[in-house]
């Protein structure tokens, strides 16, 4: 679903994750709003409406989620989508390992490869 909203023209999805619900900052809150008003107002070669995507895998659950975008954007559709357990596990995997090579300074970790972890 990502890779089909960032390569359609009649989306616009920005390459980094964006959760409204995350906490109840009211002043990041509405400088998210602003800018993806702001982008409210652009349309394809064709004259088709570009919709705007945000892309955050905590939405649906928290404190402050669903309240966010009712209170800020009243018009919101969501789409969910579900991974494959197995590309869950090993895209969670890659985050984990990537985390810590930063902790660790770019030293190079040994880790072993998923499809040991997994029974494949």
């Amino acid at each position: 679903m990502e890779h089909y909203l960032f390569n359609t023209e009649e989306t616009h999805l920005d390459n980094r994750e964006h959760c409204l619900g995350k906490e109840n900052n009211i002043d990041a809150l509405e400088n998210l709003v602003n800018k993806y008003g702001f982008e409210m107002d652009k349309y394809t070669d064709d004259g088709v409406p570009v919709k705007n995507a945000i892309k955050c895998p905590h939405e649906l659950y928290g404190e402050y989620n669903l309240a966010n975008y009712e209170r800020y954007l009243p018009d919101i559709k969501f789409i969910v989508s579900l991974r494959h357990p197995v590309w869950w596990f090993q895209s969670y995997y890659n985050y984990k390992l990537r985390q810590r090579n930063k902790q660790t300074g770019g030293e190079e970790i040994w880790a072993p490869p998923t499809h040991e972890l997994i029974g494949a």
